[in-house]
This record gives structure tokens, C-alpha cells and sequence, in this order.
């Protein structure tokens, strides 16, 4: 008798001391992971600063002088071959805004033998990020102007677009601008092609 309630306490003890069960330690390893992934998801979440958004936007709100040096002309009107011969640097003024990201500029500039004058002006449009800016223009209207070729007929031009692409640090700019400009003659109105110049430059804010 006394054997038997010895083998019960025994196996009863032996229960006791076993420690958790399976179950119970599946338990305990889910909700360690559990707590582990919310510790890096809140971390992650609070390393991004307020001002995140805005340092990965470079601001180009203001006025920007520069000067555009002629790189090339190209096209099949007379035009193009005349100012391929000369060295045509023009005088330009940028007026932008900004909306985040968004730009919207006003592009001008005075080259008297392109017939170009600040009255002229142009809208632009496009996006900037943190180091570099890209603006597109549509057809523009305000811009003609008439040019005597080098064969003397005289032709008029409109411009059908230009792009402008630069990498911006601060207050300065470096890049590429392009124009395009549909062609007429003069004395016949008749269409004569079109060309595109491209300019490159060096632009700071005022």
C-alpha cells in the first residue's frame, strides 16, 4: 500500500517538475516574435523625419540669370545654317514657382541679331527633385521673330517648343536648353521647316 501512494507522489512530482508544456512554449515563442516585429516596425516608422519629403525636394522658387552659349543648330531651313555659323550667346532671365515638386517658369531673354527680346516670354513647366530640374514648354506664340539668313531671304519664326534640363545645388544650375522654331518665308508666307537650337548654361539666383 504504502508502495503504491509512494509511485503516485513519484509520478505526481515528476508532473510537477516537467516545466511548460509544448503548447505553452509554441505560445511564448509566437508572441516574442510578435512583440520583436512591432519594435522594428515601430522604429522604422519613427526614423522618418516630418521633413523627409521636403529635403528630397530642391527649391528653385525666384529669379535666375544666366547666359545661353549656343552648342548647336540644327534643321533644313536657312536659319538654322546661319546661326550654325556665329556664335549666338543670349542674355536669359527665369522667374520661377514652386508647388512641392511641381515648377512653373516664365523663360525670357534678349538676342538682337536672333531678334530676341524680353517681351518674349515663354511659360515652362515641369518637376524638380533634390538635384536636378526638368521643364517643358508648349508651342509659343509670344515668341517671333523675323531673321535675315545669310542668302538674304527673310524668314519668319515661331517657337513650337523647347525643353530645359539642369542639375541644381543651392542657389546655382547647370544644364541644357532647347528650342524649336517652326520656319515661314517671308515674301512667299510659304512654311520653310523648322529648326532647333540648343544652348547650354550656367544659371544663379538672385
Amino acid at each position: 500500500m504504502n508502495s503504491g501512494i509512494g509511485g503516485y507522489r513519484l509520478a505526481l512530482s515528476l508532473r510537477l517538475t516537467r516545466g511548460p508544456s509544448r503548447l505553452t512554449l509554441l505560445k511564448i515563442a509566437v508572441m516574442r516574435r510578435m512583440i520583436l516585429g512591432f519594435a522594428l516596425l515601430s522604429i522604422a516608422c519613427g526614423s522618418e523625419s516630418p521633413t523627409s519629403a521636403t529635403l528630397q525636394t530642391a527649391s528653385v522658387v525666384g529669379t535666375w540669370d544666366y547666359t545661353a552659349h549656343l552648342s548647336y543648330a540644327d534643321g533644313g531651313s536657312c536659319v538654322a545654317v546661319s546661326l550654325s555659323s556665329i556664335s549666338l550667346d543670349t542674355a536669359m532671365t527665369r522667374q520661377a514657382n514652386q508647388v512641392g515638386g511641381n515648377v512653373s517658369a516664365t523663360v525670357s531673354g534678349t538676342n538682337v541679331g536672333f531678334g530676341r527680346r524680353t517681351d518674349m516670354a515663354c511659360q515652362y513647366l515641369g518637376t524638380v527633385d533634390a538635384t536636378s530640374i526638368s521643364l517643358t514648354a508648349p508651342a509659343c506664340q509670344a515668341f517671333t521673330a523675323t531673321v535675315r539668313c545669310f542668302n538674304g531671304v527673310l524668314s519668319e519664326i515661331t517657337m513650337n517648343g523647347g525643353t530645359l534640363t539642369a542639375s541644381v545645388k543651392g542657389g546655382t544650375m547647370e544644364g541644357t536648353q532647347t528650342e524649336t522654331y517652326n520656319v515661314k518665308t517671308v515674301s512667299t508666307g510659304v512654311g520653310a521647316g523648322a529648326f532647333t537650337i540648343a544652348y547650354s548654361f550656367s544659371a544663379t539666383r538672385r
